[in-house]
């Protein structure tokens, strides 16, 4: 089985926390090739052979120890030794208390100040201080006050900041829900409709079904009617269709009139033509207009229809008139 081999150590900056990771993976490297239950001298072979160049050459300008040259602990000791002189405690104290998170998130942050910390030397101290420095040094205020509040352990203030993170990921997401919801909701919505005149959503219009008092066409309001007045009102296609078919036994009355269909959703009158098929009696309540008139000295009263090009006379009010013109079977159906 093959393992992997520690990384060369790295002679520049901690060079202290550089050794302590590469003596880490050593020791692990030993103990999983089981080299430790072999001879000491495969033992420190082997050590050898994992410090790499550098540390290496660095380990043969030591002071040549028989003792402990000959056992694995020793070399490492005396190579600990070497790299630890080298820390200033001042500038660690100093790079530890002026860390701040900035920008980074709080997990990477946290990891940082564990790892500036430990040339420290501050001994039993070391917990306490890295509390504190991880509260002071906190980018949110509102975080920073909430934990000032009371006095929790290390623990506690690392799991208080994950929540903190996880609760302001999770609004995020919730505020991109919202934002895409109201853009659906505009599209379902008609602003300053040519019908109306209002806002309304769609099939919504107040003014389907209605009758226009100006033209008298269908499914608009008198005030958004773009008919001249004086002027007939400009339809296309328009469609006449009877019903010939009428049940004598219905239980109320059917005015049928010719119909203009709606085939077309443009805004352009133009292009759009109205369509009425039947209009019941008991839909539309007008007043009819009746005028008596004179004809052949006998007064009738008339049902005044303006779109009428002839009007009916029932036979029992036709027998009644004097100078009657002969009755003929007309082709009309």
């Amino acid at each position: 089985m093959e393992f992997n081999k520690p990384a060369p150590l790295k002679m520049t900056g901690n060079l202290p926390q550089n050794f302590k990771f590469l003596k880490q993976q050593i020791e692990i490297y030993i103990t999983a090739t089981e080299t430790d239950t072999k001879s000491k001298g495969v033992q420190v072979a082997l050590l050898l052979n994992l410090m790499r160049a550098d540390a290496l050459k660095v380990n043969n300008t030591l002071i040549i120890d028989k003792e402990k040259d000959t056992d694995v602990s020793g070399i490492l000791e005396k190579l600990e030794k070497y790299c630890s002189p080298r820390v200033n405690e001042i500038m660690a104290h100093y790079k530890f208390f002026t860390a701040k998170q900035n920008e980074d998130p709080f997990d990477v942050y946290s990891t940082h100040l564990q790892e500036l910390v430990k040339p420290c030397n501050f001994g039993t101290m070391e917990t306490k201080l890295l509390k504190t420095q991880i509260v002071l040094g906190m980018q949110s205020r509102d975080t920073l006050e909430r934990l000032l509040r009371e006095d929790m352990t290390i623990g506690k203030v690392i799991a208080f900041c994950q929540s903190v993170k996880a609760s302001e990921k999770n609004c995020k997401e919730l505020e991109k829900t919202t934002e895409v919801n109201q853009i659906k909701r505009t599209k379902t919505t008609i602003n300053n409709c040519t019908r109306c005149g209002t806002t309304h959503s769609i099939n919504r219009c107040p003014a389907y079904g209605k009758m226009c008092n100006k033209c008298k066409l269908a499914n608009h309001f008198s005030s958004m009617c773009k008919t001249k007045a004086g002027s007939a009102p400009k339809t296309n296609k328009v469609k006449k269709k009877f019903n010939n078919k009428i049940s004598k036994k219905s239980s109320y009355k059917q005015n049928i009139i010719n119909t203009v269909k709606n085939e077309s959703d443009s805004d352009n009158d133009e292009n759009y033509t109205i369509a009425i098929n039947q209009i019941k009696n008991d839909e539309i309540k007008e007043k009819k207009w009746f005028q008596k008139i004179l004809v052949n000295g006998i007064e009738i009263s008339f049902q005044l229809d303006s779109g009428a090009e002839t009007y009916i006379l029932p036979l029992k009010i036709y027998k009644k008139l004097k100078n009657k013109e002969e009755i003929k079977r007309t082709k009309v159906k």
